[in-house]
């Protein structure tokens, strides 16, 4: 595809993904958040620009809530009703690989009684194994390439939802593409997070750039997965 084609299908796919609400279902499995700028307790981290402040943690309580969402489908109890116990007994599974300070982070808070999923709903990567060495998750493509396949049609036999800001998802679906790991029979739902206005082209333009500079290299396919819409 050349350089112009190429533009305007992703500008496309951006605007799809801003306005994209998909439906919650009982057929949900597994929630697959994927970790951005901060933490879960903090706006930024070290490198992170301002406009990117809380990425991580509303993308992580997005996933909650679908965990919940879910749950009370399940259950046929409201959404205020859902205990602990019913997640256990019939919730989705929380997936979530980070980099090293956004692991530990999350799981310090996962850790407390009081937090809303039971830790055995929580499924959380921290290395990614490459030519027979582990190292620690760096980035997107890493996130795609741990997600736990072996989980699949077994704990995971339903739909997979993807969490993260509507611009990530350029770059989401080529990565699934390029690593395959889950297969095309799986349903995958895309539930972006829509950009705040004053902020969205600056987004749109991060990822769009990041798209052109990372396809030469061979790092994520030209074509996107496909997904339940």
């Amino acid at each position: 595809m050349n350089p112009e084609d190429l533009k305007k299908e992703i500008t496309r796919d951006i605007d799809f993904f801003e306005k994209f609400d998909p439906q919650v279902t009982a057929e949900i499995d597994a929630i697959h958040v994927f970790s951005g700028p901060g933490t879960f307790l903090t706006p930024l981290k070290e490198r992170d620009e301002d406009w990117m402040a809380w990425f991580d943690q509303t993308r992580l309580s997005k996933g909650i809530l679908l965990v919940l969402q879910v749950t009370s489908l399940r259950t046929n109890k409201p959404l205020h009703k859902v205990t602990k116990e019913d997640i256990e007994r019939l919730g989705p599974y929380l997936i979530y690989n980070g980099i090293p300070l956004e692991n530990k982070v999350f799981r310090s808070c996962i850790d407390l009684p009081d937090f809303t999923i039971p830790k055995s709903k929580i499924i959380i990567a921290d290395e990614i194994e490459e030519n027979g060495t582990k190292r620690p998750i760096k980035h997107t493509g890493d996130q795609v390439a741990t997600f736990p396949s072996h989980l699949l049609g077994n704990e995971i036999k339903g739909s997979i939802a993807l969490v993260s800001n509507a611009p990530h998802f350029i770059r989401i679906l080529r990565y699934l593409t390029k690593y395959k790991t889950i297969p095309e029979h799986f349903s995958i739902i895309p539930f972006p997070i829509l950009s705040d206005p004053a902020w969205a082209k600056k987004d749109a333009d991060h990822e769009s750039q990041k798209l052109f500079d990372y396809l030469p290299l061979g790092y994520l396919s030209e074509t996107p997965a496909k997904f339940e819409s």
